[in-house]
């Protein structure tokens, strides 16, 4: 998963949203490879997103957070959180700018919030959320 949070928000705590991101018992948005397009309301403010495991058994030493801040009346794209391999204990993960195929997706799927304008704003990890990030 990929944990939606208000800045300073504790690892596991306080979560607003969680957002699925690889599993086969959702069907994939996209034909040539597992991913969901997302669309959430939430209001103005600094929040952060980290990965969290669903997996009981996984207890995570570090985990990196992505921070990003919206403003009144704000719309904006975040990006494809891309993880090139399923999950596991050494995933590298990254935003990706997948603007193109995504808004031709949401036109498609969702004209009214289409016709809103949305800025592009991609979040680039930050720090940790969780562990020391040595």
């Amino acid at each position: 998963m990929l944990n939606l949070a208000p800045a300073g928000a504790a690892f596991g705590k306080s979560g607003i949203l969680g957002i699925n991101v690889d599993s086969y018992l959702i069907k994939s948005d996209f034909p040539d490879h597992q991913g969901n397009l997302n669309v959430f309301k939430v209001k103005p403010g600094n929040y952060h997103l980290y990965p969290f495991p669903v997996n009981p058994h996984l207890a995570p030493v570090r985990v990196p957070k992505a921070e990003f801040s919206l403003q009144p009346g704000e719309t904006v794209y975040l990006g494809e959180f891309f993880m090139p391999v399923a999950c596991g204990f050494y995933n590298v993960t990254e935003f990706r700018d997948q603007e193109s195929r995504d808004m031709a997706l949401l036109r498609e799927r969702n004209p009214a919030l289409a016709a809103r304008t949305i800025s592009k704003r991609l979040p680039v990890f930050s720090g940790y959320v969780a562990g020391t990030g040595q």
